[in-house]
């Protein structure tokens, strides 16, 4: 939102740094929530279900709130798409912090 390219960078760096935190633990869990023999499986289903999910509903989504706000803010639309599917990392982080009360009780050893 910054007209200084030098700002939008430093302001980037710890949310793009810390973008990918959460991966390493949720693919942990993931494999730690079912038998050994279908590890592999889940993590495969779990990366899939991410994937097509982030990149193909992500994507469109975003094109679809930035042509719905082209009328209002113009060429600024998609900046505003950005910003609002944004928002989904806060839903994650509710539902993930859900999750976690339940964790210990299925962890498969």
């Amino acid at each position: 939102m910054t007209p200084s390219l030098t700002l939008a960078f430093v302001l980037l760096l710890l949310p793009q740094a810390l973008s990918l935190v959460w991966l390493g633990p949720v693919l942990t869990a993931v494999q730690s929530l079912v038998e050994p023999r279908a590890r592999a499986t889940a993590s495969a289903a779990f990366l899939l279900i991410n994937n097509l999910i982030g990149l193909g509903v992500g994507s469109a989504l975003i094109g679809a709130i930035s042509t719905a706000m082209a009328a209002r803010f113009g060429d600024e639309s998609l900046r505003y798409a950005i910003l609002i599917v944004l928002s989904f990392y806060l839903v994650a982080a509710a539902l993930y912090g859900l999750a976690s009360k339940r964790l210990a009780r299925d962890w498969v050893d």
